[in-house]
């Protein structure tokens, strides 16, 4: 606690996926995994949120976890509105994955489609 009130950091990571195969496709688990593992050897935490393709879950996580002030999001497969998009510019970083972003994200990476989970995790 010392530690985040000094650097101001919360040393958590949100992390939103949408598995459209009900929680089956390895790649949800291979993503989930390797963001974790990352996360972990760099002093991080992980809260992990399954947004089921449904807009209004993908939105409760995102509000969710930028009221708990992570450091930063990957978005798996998540499309953010532009609203909520001009609410996070200059916040948080944000990594998205196999979804276009709005093309104003400040400290973006995007990873696209088929790249695999290693960009993702690094």
């Amino acid at each position: 606690m010392a530690k985040s009130l000094r650097s101001r950091r919360t040393w958590t990571i949100g992390v939103i996926a949408s598995d459209s195969a009900g929680g089956t496709s390895p790649f949800f688990g291979q993503f989930t995994r390797a963001c974790e593992e990352v996360a972990w050897q760099r002093g991080y935490s992980v809260l992990f949120g399954n947004s089921a393709e449904d807009p209004e879950r993908a939105e409760g996580y995102i509000r969710g976890f930028l009221e708990r002030q992570v450091d930063g999001l990957v978005l798996m497969r998540v499309p953010v509105s532009p609203e909520r998009a001009e609410e996070m510019r200059g916040h948080v970083p944000v990594v998205t994955i196999d979804h276009q972003a709005p093309p104003f994200f400040s400290r973006l990476a995007q990873v696209p489609p088929g790249a695999g989970t290693a960009p993702a995790g690094e």
